[in-house]
């Protein structure tokens, strides 16, 4: 590798990985992770969601199987 003492591999990665790396401003994250982000929120928000449903149908099967 020509500057071997500047970058880091990860065993079984294909990126290199900057040893010099500082956050000084010029970085910046893509705009794809941004909406991986956002789709992880609504995806989350849909499981919390279902949990709560899951849970009253819980209460409703247990409520008819104390009448009978």
């Amino acid at each position: 590798m020509k500057f071997s003492g500047e970058f880091d591999t990860q065993p079984g990665r294909r990126h290199v990985t900057c040893a010099k790396f500082k956050n000084d401003g010029f970085h910046f994250r893509h705009p794809w992770v941004f909406a991986k982000e956002d789709e992880v929120k609504r995806l989350m928000s849909c499981v919390d969601r279902m949990v709560a449903q899951i849970v009253d149908i819980k209460d409703q099967v247990q409520r008819i199987g104390t009448r009978t």
